[in-house]
């Protein structure tokens, strides 16, 4: 496991999907959720879990705000040989657009890599905030993501 929270190690990433053009990725965010909650329970990590698994759009306006409090708090990329988690709380901030650029194309764009995601649609709603400048090409990428969990209850409803 890789952790990217800085500069370099975010480079170093977008390098290995450059030289090893991976065929198949796995995706997945982790936020901290935005709703009203006791005191107790405002920091708590976004478990991953998803309760809203339907098929839902990206919805353009409401959720698309730059903010660090609407970022995920991490991105996970599986390849694999590897598992990246990249902190996007304040790594973006310090980004190169080139750098951004690369990572799209490599990663979000490619129609060279299968991209599995469970209930991705919720994580992008998180993950547009980070990647604003996309967002005519995102729903796109949205839609490319295979998503388990509707694979899983087709499988399991036959």
């Amino acid at each position: 496991m890789i952790w990217v929270d800085n500069v370099d190690e975010f480079k170093k990433m977008v390098d290995y999907f450059e030289e090893k053009k991976p065929n198949i990725i796995g995706l997945d965010c982790e936020w901290k959720p935005m709703c009203d909650m006791d005191e107790e329970n405002k920091d708590t990590e976004n478990s991953g879990s998803k309760s809203d698994e339907s098929d839902e759009e990206v919805d353009d306006d409401s959720t698309t705000i730059n903010s660090k409090n609407k970022r995920p708090n991490v991105f996970q990329i599986a390849t694999r040989e590897k598992i990246f988690i990249v902190e996007f709380r304040d790594l973006p901030d310090l980004l190169d657009e080139s750098l951004v650029d690369r990572f799209a194309s490599l990663v979000f764009f490619s129609d060279d890599i299968i991209k599995l995601g469970y209930g991705f649609k919720q994580d992008s709603k998180h993950l547009i905030n980070v990647f604003s400048k996309f967002k005519q090409k995102f729903p796109k990428f949205v839609n490319s993501v295979i998503n388990l969990y509707k694979v899983i209850k087709d499988l399991s409803s036959t």
